[in-house]
């Protein structure tokens, strides 16, 4: 069984992601934003709205007492108002206050989607297929215009995936007495939840949930297993009953959810009577059909742009009947691919983007009800077919569509998510152990059980997860900042500050979690505690000697520095930036510390919590630049990420100490393992200092034309680095220790198939990145960035700059495998050469292009030299990686049929994408094979 993380923590970081998103959005974002901004934090939707009527009743209840207050203050007015004129009865009248309330719910339907995974799959792929959809649920953004504002559809969905788990757990699991009053409890809660909201959606809950248990009762019955299931039937009918006697209470004065509208009379509709079914069920279609007469309307009134279906207002039985497959076939797909890129705004082209996840993740339906059919997948899909249809079939508006079927639509996510899950498990439980050719001095211990692929997918889902969101704060972090001062020289001077100890850092530091993992998974596979700690302690004395060296020689040379980097800065944006340069210091000098510490970590299998520990950055960055902007401006920042480092490295120190390693320096003891270490530094060093020094050459080469050029570069390159960066990320905190302890075992026949599975799978997992970066950047970053401080034509360069950015995505994926195996075989001598004709290529490569392309000069530049410099490494480390010559033309023309298939789309080539899309295939096909047939052949060259 593998590992993952407790219930309970999903919750924590949920509420704490969503928390931290939805103050950064109030207080920060859209106030920068005045078209959308209503004030208070709040957009210019039913949110301000709310606000007002909670305001109003607040003031009622300061004025005549607590019996003024009321769960529906009006008619279309929800709960969420109440509890919100609550909290500004206590705190006063600010929205930030329902912060909390709605992050709670919204990581509670993240935690509900964790824990029914495992009722549909039990084992394995119930928690990974559970973790990615809580997850995917957590991160898509469009989730942050209701849980970041005062909005009730975090209750709504919460509430409906509280009460199906509590369903699913009724018909899932054996039935004592704990279980029914948890059952219960949980039903009560999640109908509380959703009745607060949206009261009349509990009828078409009944009735979906009535026909579920009917269906289970039969299916018991037929399959001769009524004994055994009559207690969950049986419990199930009693949370029945909860739901249609909540239903049965809901208020009087309000239509069938009406969406915040009020259905009045209607010009040019009415309904005909139909004598085929009964009065009661005809005048319910007439309620539901009226209801979207009425937003069609509505909608034709304001000139909606996201109307769908506008034509088809059904106003009879078979009309009704009709669409009806349509709207649901809306509810689950739509917005279609046509729609994507039609009138692009941010949340459109947010939404394009989260639908084609869910695209990518249906077909993963079909597995699981293939693979793993069962009663529950039976009867949770009807209930959520159900309120997806009726939500559908009365609402013509996508973006309020969107908004509602949000909970019942990562039901179908989820069961993609279990499907897909079977499939990765199942591919990566045939790379199973071939043998080990075990070697070395000592008695080796056995590798612990999560040593395959497998385990090591597992965990490097959550590890990315967490990084992303890293990455994501970094991000928001200099928007806000462009945000702020625009493409000036002030923001150039910040960018080039930071990079400086961040490229020093690159070649001084980050090498040493390369260079040490193998000699310390040695002494850990030997049992060797006292080796172990003085490696640490060596390394990290080591270390922090070369860092204290560099900060002292960064310090006296800050002005000469700045001078390079920024060659057409005036005398006081030179100064300011040398300033913050210096202020910069220490972040490269107490690296070590978290460098050695993660290595530490990683290496142990605890990659999780150094991930966690890295959040500490981005999110005291963002805390000090929304309260203290206005009194410190960029120097905010810089505080903020200082505060960050620290509490970082007090993490690492913990968390390592609680493995009983101190994280202190210590006297370099000439330790076998220590040596071994300190050989491989020097290598990994060089090599490093080749690849980084790339970063300096681009900003001075953006330096070089002009006022904001920097800051171009600096913000395009960043949103390249929240792509390959966590590529990165992801082989050198889980990829690296496995091959590691591979080599440290002498499993060469393993590191084989190994490394050409990863290859094989990373290649075209970063190929569908790279197509979606490709359809989706343009739009999404002008969207995102085009405003008052930022001209159009800036935001399309910076979409330039990534669409180049993410072809490099591939190339990255295979160099830093192969660099990885390099660092831990102790043969990088191929890498310095690697990155050395990397750098002379991008060097002359620049020299020829950014006089004729300015800052996307530098991006193409840098994708083409990445691109030769991984196919040099590729072809001469192909023999080291154990691939023959025919597997490494199969993973060269696979990026050669990228680039060709990039250029069709570029150019609207019809004939040249349906080729270059063939050639994919083909290949694919070619590699799966390949993989499977392949012999281990000659052992690796290590």
């Amino acid at each position: 069984m593998l590992k993952f993380p407790k219930p309970f923590l999903v919750w924590c970081v949920g509420f704490a992601y969503a928390a931290f998103l939805a103050l950064t959005l109030q207080k920060l974002l859209l106030p920068l934003m005045p078209s959308l901004h209503a004030g208070h934090g709040l957009l210019q939707n039913d949110a301000i709205i709310f606000h007002e009527y909670a305001v109003k009743l607040a003031n009622k209840i300061h004025a005549n007492g607590w019996s003024e207050w009321k769960l529906f203050p009006a008619p279309g007015i929800t709960g969420n108002v109440g509890v919100l004129a609550a909290l500004y009865v206590f705190f006063g009248p600010d929205p930030v206050w329902f912060i909390p309330v709605n992050a709670a719910a919204h990581a509670a339907g993240a935690l509900m989607l964790y824990l029914i995974g495992p009722l549909l799959w039990p084992g394995n792929v119930g928690r990974l297929g559970g973790l990615v959809a809580a997850g995917l649920f957590l991160l898509f953004p469009s989730a942050l215009l209701w849980y970041g504002q005062n909005h009730k559809d975090a209750f709504a969905t919460a509430g409906t995936l509280i009460i199906l788990y509590a369903w699913l757990r009724a018909l899932s699991k054996p039935v004592t007495m704990n279980g029914t009053v948890k059952g219960l409890a949980l039903s009560a809660l999640g109908t509380g939840l959703f009745w607060s909201v949206r009261p009349h959606m509990l009828q078409v809950c009944v009735a979906a949930m009535l026909v579920s248990w009917v269906l289970i009762c039969l299916t018991s019955v037929f399959q001769k297993s009524w004994g055994r299931d009559w207690r969950g039937c049986l419990l199930a009918a009693a949370m029945l009953v909860l739901v249609a006697s909540a239903a049965v209470m809901a208020p009087k004065d309000r239509d069938l959810e009406v969406y915040g509208g009020v259905v009045g009379p209607l010009k040019d509709w009415s309904w005909q009577r139909s004598e085929a079914v009964p009065g009661k069920l005809d005048s319910v279609l007439e309620r539901v059909s009226r209801i979207r007469a009425y937003f069609v309307a509505y909608g034709r009134s304001v000139n909606a742009g996201s109307m769908i279906d506008a034509d088809q207002t059904p106003d009879n039985l078979y009309k009704a009947v009709a669409y009806m497959p349509r709207a649901l076939f809306v509810g689950l797909f739509a917005p279609f691919p046509s729609d994507w890129t039609d009138r692009p705004t941010l949340i459109r082209v947010i939404s394009a983007l989260e639908t084609l996840v869910w695209y990518l993740f249906a077909p993963g339906i079909a597995v699981l009800a293939t693979r793993r059919p069962s009663r529950g997948l039976v009867a949770a899909g009807v209930i959520c077919a159900a309120l997806l249809l009726v939500n559908s079939y009365v609402t013509p508006n996508l973006g309020t569509l969107y908004r509602v079927r949000f909970g019942v639509l990562f039901f179908f996510v989820l069961c993609g998510a279990l499907g897909w899950a079977h499939v990765v498990l199942n591919i990566l439980s045939q790379t199973a152990p071939k043998g080990q050719n075990s070697g070395g001095e000592g008695k080796l211990k056995e590798m612990p059980e999560q040593s395959g692929l497998i385990g090591m997918a597992a965990s490097g889902a959550v590890v990315i997860l967490l990084s992303f969101a890293g990455f994501l704060g970094l991000f928001v972090r200099d928007l806000l900042l462009v945000k702020n001062f625009g493409m000036t020289a002030q923001l150039d001077a910040f960018f080039a500050a930071v990079m400086v100890p961040m490229f020093l850092a690159a070649f001084l530091s980050h090498p040493t979690s390369d260079a040490m993992t193998a000699p310390f998974l040695k002494t850990d596979l030997r049992n060797d505690p006292v080796q172990r700690v003085r490696l640490v302690r060596s390394m990290l004395t080591f270390l922090f000697a070369i860092l204290v060296v560099g900060g002292l020689v960064l310090m006296a040379g800050a002005d000469e520095v700045v001078r390079l980097v920024m060659r057409s800065g005036d005398g006081a944006q030179l100064e300011e930036a040398a300033a913050m340069l210096r202020w910069f210091i220490p972040v490269l000098v107490f690296s070590g510390w978290a460098v050695v510490g993660n290595c530490v970590l990683n290496a142990l299998r605890q990659s999780r919590t150094a991930a966690m520990a890295q959040l500490a950055v981005p999110v005291f960055a963002i805390t000090a630049i929304l309260f203290f902007y206005d009194t410190f401006g960029l120097y905010a920042a810089i505080y903020g990420m200082l505060a960050g480092m620290a509490v970082n490295i007090a993490w690492v120190i913990w968390a390592v100490g609680k493995l009983k390693i101190p994280l202190l320096p210590g006297a370099m003891h000439g330790s076998p393992a220590f040596d071994e270490a300190r050989r491989n530094y020097r290598l990994l060093a060089l090599a490093a200092f080749l690849a980084a020094i790339a970063t300096p050459v681009n900003y001075a080469f953006a330096g070089s034309l002009g006022a904001g050029s920097v800051s171009a570069w600096a913000l395009g390159s960043k949103m390249v680095m929240l792509v390959t960066g966590l590529a990165n990320v992801g082989i050198g905190a889980v990829i690296l220790p496995y091959l590691g302890g591979l080599t440290s075992q002498g499993r060469l026949a393993q590191i084989r198939s190994d490394v050409f599975f990863l290859l094989m799978s990373g290649t075209w997992i970063s190929i569908v990145c790279t197509l979606t970066i490709f359809g989706f950047s343009e739009p999404l970053v002008v969207s995102l960035f085009e405003g008052e401080n930022v001209a159009r034509e800036e935001a399309v360069q910076l979409s330039t700059i990534l669409k180049l950015g993410g072809l490099q995505l591939p190339f990255v994926v295979a160099t830093t495998l192969i660099l990885k195996l390099a660092a831990v075989s102790g043969t990088s001598s191929r890498a310095v050469i690697a990155t050395g004709v990397g750098l002379a290529l991008n060097i002359a490569l620049n020299t020829i292009l950014v006089p004729q392309s300015g800052v996307v000069g530098i991006a193409t530049a840098s994708a083409i030299a990445s691109g030769l410099s991984a196919a040099y490494l590729a072809l001469v480390s192909g023999r080291h990686c154990g691939l023959t010559l025919t597997e490494v033309g199969m993973l060269l023309g696979g990026w050669i049929a990228l680039i060709g298939l990039i250029v069709a789309l570029h150019y609207h080539s019809m004939s040249a994408v349906v080729t270059s899309a063939f050639t994919l295939a083909v290949l694919t096909a070619v590699q799966w094979w390949t993989w499977k047939t392949r012999e281990h052949g000659e052992e690796l060259e290590i």
